[in-house]
């Protein structure tokens, strides 16, 4: 090696007196100079590596996961979900991360009780199993209660206080701010240098937080920007900030009565201060696999899914066990690893728990900046007709009529829509003599698989029996963002 070495320093030697001995005539010294200004400055489109996310750098990895709900059932199959979730968690984090795993947030509902009494075996059954993969003092586990955990009233802080006291010390080495815990509930954890902030709401039919609360928020919000202005600052809480990432709006649709049940504005002037800020939030168990889950605003935020089990927006979807779930919601168990590297980037990975894989590509997302152009690769944008393509309908389209004694039934097969991302679902007008008699809703199956080239190609509505004559239905694909295809009919006869 060392002669290698001698070799090329004589090689590098010899070019340099060779390059001094053969000066450029005077009248090229100009346009010489010149080359060699523009060589050493790099084309405008060349991508700033200080925001390419380095694997080989990663300096902090975490795990944020929600509604576990231990005691929904009376088998162990939340128990199984959950320790299943840490397990994996620990293994992915290791594959790159010569650390591992630093840190696991759990954003609420934790078990599935309600009220004092019933809490308290729930409470221990949840640290028996994290203490099954880790050592509270090795992986800080920081959690933060959800409506599940606690009464949603002015006693909520009184309760979290008593579940804490059942963790014990080893599960709050990481605060810093001993005063707003006992005070509100609230929690300031500083890991690896990130700083977590965990809220406490007070309410649940219109999601809200004291006053005590908001202040404090907004004054250490304040105070960690400013001492260091490009790391992201973590914010923890049950309700998902409201219009922000996917399920964020339940509730708020035209027509319906809700309040902020399912979300929150009550923080949105607070955050919207401070574009380091990155909230992780529960409580609706919708699919991560939309590419809605993460949404940057004035801020980033992110849903975490479910450990336990998958809901969606009420749809009024075909099918369906209840309003809001599916028939298939057991056989999901989702959350998120994200990894920051040295530069402050983050990549979030998306992992499927039950079926122990990863869900498409994960998402990047550069350190922030003074003037917040870390916030536009994941905008409310995404859907605007100039960078979002409708679903393209397909052809493909039948009516499938199965006779069973003087009974005929008939059911539409059709081929899966194309699209940029996915078709997220499907309208189909069911008509005869060119009268609209019901309109059916079909979820597609982008909620099941790894990755939108798993979808099944063809789906099938079920319209049921029907007498003879001349029918019609009318089919459109509509992908996240709403945008709809050109809509394809069919015309069958039931004779």
């Amino acid at each position: 090696m060392k002669k290698i070495l001698a070799l090329l320093l004589a090689a590098i030697l010899t070019f340099s007196l060779v390059a001094c001995n053969n000066t450029p005539p005077e009248n090229t010294t100009a346009s010489s100079e010149s080359s060699s200004s523009s060589e050493q400055t790099p084309p405008a489109n060349t991508p700033d590596p200080t925001k390419i996310f380095d694997e080989n750098k990663i300096v902090f990895s975490f795990a944020a996961i929600s509604d576990i709900h231990l005691g929904n059932n009376t088998s162990d199959i939340e128990e199984n979900k959950f320790k299943n979730a840490l397990q994996q968690i620990k293994e992915f984090a290791a594959k790159n991360d010569t650390d591992g795993i630093d840190a696991i947030f759990a954003v609420g509902d934790l078990f599935e009780g309600s009220g004092y009494g019933g809490n308290d075996a729930l409470m221990l059954e949840y640290k028996k199993i994290y203490e099954t993969v880790f050592d509270p003092t090795v992986t800080p586990m920081i959690h933060t209660p959800g409506n599940h955990d606690l009464k949603w009233d002015n006693t909520a802080k009184a309760v979290a206080a008593k579940q804490n006291d059942m963790l014990g010390a080893n599960y709050f080495l990481k605060d810093i701010d001993q005063n707003i815990l006992a005070a509100e509930g609230n929690r300031h954890c500083v890991i690896n240098g990130y700083h977590i902030l965990t809220l406490l709401p007070v309410t649940s039919t219109n999601v809200s937080y004291t006053q005590g609360t908001k202040t404090w928020l907004d004054q250490t919000l304040a105070q960690i920007t400013a001492e260091d202005p490009n790391s992201y600052v973590i914010v923890l809480t049950h309700p998902m900030i409201y219009d922000t990432v996917y399920g964020s709006t339940l509730g708020r649709e035209p027509g319906t009565t809700l309040t902020d049940m399912w979300a929150t504005s009550d923080l949105t002037d607070i955050i919207s201060k401070y574009n380091q800020v990155i909230t992780f939030g529960g409580h609706l168990h919708f699919p991560i696999n939309d590419p809605r889950t993460i949404m940057q605003t004035s801020f980033t935020s992110l849903g975490c899914g479910s450990v336990n089990y998958m809901a969606i927006e009420d749809g009024k979807y075909e099918n369906m066990a209840s309003a809001t779930t599916m028939k298939d919601k057991n056989e999901f168990s989702q959350g998120l690893i994200c990894q920051i590297d040295e530069n402050g980037n983050m990549r979030i990975t998306r992992m499927d728990f039950y079926n122990k894989t990863t869900i498409d590509t994960p998402w990047e997302i550069s350190h922030p900046t003074a003037d917040g152009s870390h916030l536009t690769a994941y905008g409310k944008d995404r859907g605007s007709a100039e960078k979002n393509q409708a679903p393209v309908i397909s052809e493909q389209i039948e009516a499938v009529i199965t006779t069973s004694g003087t009974r005929k039934s008939v059911a539409i097969k059709f081929g899966a829509a194309q699209d940029d991302t996915f078709a997220h679902h499907y309208t189909m007008e069911f008509k005869r003599a060119e009268k609209t008699l019901k309109t059916f809703n079909i979820l597609s199956d982008f909620y099941r698989v790894k990755s939108p080239a798993d979808m099944s190609d063809t789906l099938t509505c079920n319209i049921g029996p029907l007498s003879a004559g001349d029918y019609e239905v009318v089919l459109t694909a509509y992908d996240s963002w709403g945008a709809a295809s050109e809509s394809i009919s069919h015309k069958f006869t039931v004779s």
